[in-house]
């Protein structure tokens, strides 16, 4: 099975993170359980209204019920991850917000997981499910919040309702939160993953700005994820892409999706013998702040970023990209100079 095949045959859940978060969760094998204080949105846990014995609300009651409350509602901690599959989704590597949000704005990375092997891993006293987004949220009302353990059966016969609903400014997220009771507060609690970890992705972002680090951090992904393979996200001129890191397979392209950006009158093609008749001069030359995609004989795509093509080895008849990947000529059946003027 190709590369591509196993990527659109997985059924998967998304990790967005800070590129040292990545590294760390590489290194261990898993993924850590944040505490609900520490959430993006502010509110996640303002859903809960005291009333007394007549459904009055009341502001006023025991410190010891307020503590018990807040101690309970932070035991539980969670694990955000983003899912796709509802008819509304985008897919899940391509949300542009996650990877701004969550991602360090594109310098970070996307670590993708199959959902069913990450099940084998989740105890049965977990929760896992898909946030709801709602218009308007529901609260919850306590009677007798004088009683410390009534609030405490409260939390536990309302988590669903407290934990897996948010407000619809949030549905961007796609979120699919996995969710563990911790008893002891001051104790880091984690998810072995095993082998559920299937790709790893980066963003093409930080390569417009240090091109040096951005081919060390595909090295260093590389080391740690081991046989695990390294994907690129991000846009050329036209379109958006996932590819292999070394550009020789393309996983999915935007073409004639929701984020097309490409059109055929921006696009000048070049047959084989017309490229016989180029000097690579000439070449470099026309493909100067151009993208370009090269279509081989057998079928596959070679999508270069802006000013990627770099030379041509005459001994062994091949373009090269700044990135190393070699190109026969006799292998290719046309090329697209991509214009984005």
């Amino acid at each position: 099975m190709s590369i591509k095949e196993r990527f659109e045959q997985t059924e998967k859940l998304y990790h967005f993170t800070k590129y040292d978060t990545a590294l760390k969760i590489l290194e261990s094998n898993r993924l850590r359980f944040g505490r609900l204080d520490n959430m993006n949105d502010i509110h996640e846990n303002d859903k809960i209204v005291f009333v007394d014995a007549n459904n009055q609300q009341i502001n006023v009651f025991p410190s010891e019920v307020l503590d018990t409350l807040l101690d309970e509602i932070y035991k539980y901690r969670q694990i955000s991850l983003t899912a796709e599959g509802e008819p509304d989704d985008k897919l899940g590597f391509n949300l542009h917000q996650m990877w701004g949000l969550y991602a360090d704005k594109g310098e970070g990375v996307c670590l993708v997981f199959d959902k069913n092997e990450l099940s084998k891993w989740i105890d049965v006293k977990m929760g896992q499910e898909r946030v709801s987004y709602d218009d308007t949220i529901e609260s919850f009302f306590i009677s007798f919040s004088n009683e410390p353990q009534k609030v405490l059966d409260e939390v536990r016969n309302h988590i669903n309702g407290i934990f897996y609903h948010k407000r619809k400014e949030w549905e961007h997220e796609q979120e699919f939160r996995l969710l563990k009771r911790c008893p002891v507060a001051t104790k880091e609690e984690y998810l072995w993953y095993g082998k559920a970890l299937k790709f790893v992705i980066l963003s093409s972002a930080l390569r417009n700005k240090d091109e040096v680090r951005y081919f060390k951090n595909i090295d260093d992904i590389k080391a740690k994820a081991k046989d695990i393979p390294v994907l690129i996200y991000g846009n050329g001129l036209l379109d958006y892409a996932l590819v292999t890191s070394d550009q020789n397979v393309i996983i999915w392209d935007s073409t004639n999706e929701y984020d097309t950006l490409n059109s055929a009158e921006m696009r000048t093609k070049y047959t084989k013998e017309q490229l016989i008749k180029l000097s690579i001069e000439e070449l470099l030359e026309r493909t100067r702040d151009r993208a370009v995609d090269f279509h081989l004989d057998d079928g596959r795509l070679i999508q270069l970023c802006v000013n990627d093509l770099h030379g041509y080895d005459y001994e062994r008849s091949s373009y090269y990209t700044r990135t190393g990947v070699k190109i026969n000529k006799l292998d290719i059946d046309f090329i697209e100079i991509i214009d984005g003027a």
